[in-house]
């Protein structure tokens, strides 16, 4: 459902009325671009593990996402248990594989499922993420060709938030370093 609203003064009081009956939403401004989202970066740095999933440093980005979350001590373990370390790599692997054989948006969608992601972000009462993200997949899907790569990450890359970018626009990568 969606209300239309003219201005945020007008969202608020509509925000304030559904949250006194329960009911949760999230407000949505032409103003605003998904772009400039935290939850856009996390995606970029899920989208080059993905590309790459032999660069240790890009694999180790996606897994420290809030998306993914892993806590402290399952992060921690990516340095001290091998096997462990090694499961991630060929998870990230397959995914690489479904974005080959289906494209980005079923390989984003595993990865939702997969990391529990839309019951983390209802836990943590972020549905503004959850639109974030929504919005993320169709500008990725929008961009992509199902074969995936260094090349697919670029133009969703070039629009994100600067902070969420390395030097050369994509998030920072290390070929081999673990």
């Amino acid at each position: 459902m969606a209300v239309l609203v003219n201005d945020g003064q007008e969202a608020r009081a509509i925000r304030r009325a559904l949250r006194a009956q329960g009911i949760r939403s999230v407000y949505l401004s032409d103003s605003e671009s998904v772009f400039a989202t935290p939850v856009v970066g996390e995606l970029l740095f899920w989208l080059q593990a993905c590309a790459e999933p032999g660069n240790a440093r890009a694999v180790r980005a996606a897994l420290g996402t809030s998306l993914c979350g892993l806590d402290a001590e399952r992060l921690l373990r990516l340095s001290q248990d091998e096997l462990y370390w090694e499961a991630q790599v060929a998870r990230f692997m397959q995914y690489r594989d479904i974005w080959r054989r289906q494209g980005v948006l079923p390989m984003i969608r595993r990865m939702l499922q997969d990391f529990r992601v839309v019951e983390q972000l209802l836990a943590r009462d972020e549905e503004r993420q959850l639109t974030d993200l929504a919005a993320s997949e169709r500008a990725a899907a929008d961009g992509f060709w199902p074969a995936g790569g260094r090349a697919c990450v670029d133009p969703l890359s070039a629009r994100a938030a600067p902070a969420a970018r390395g030097r050369d626009g994509c998030p920072p990568t290390a070929a081999g370093e673990r």
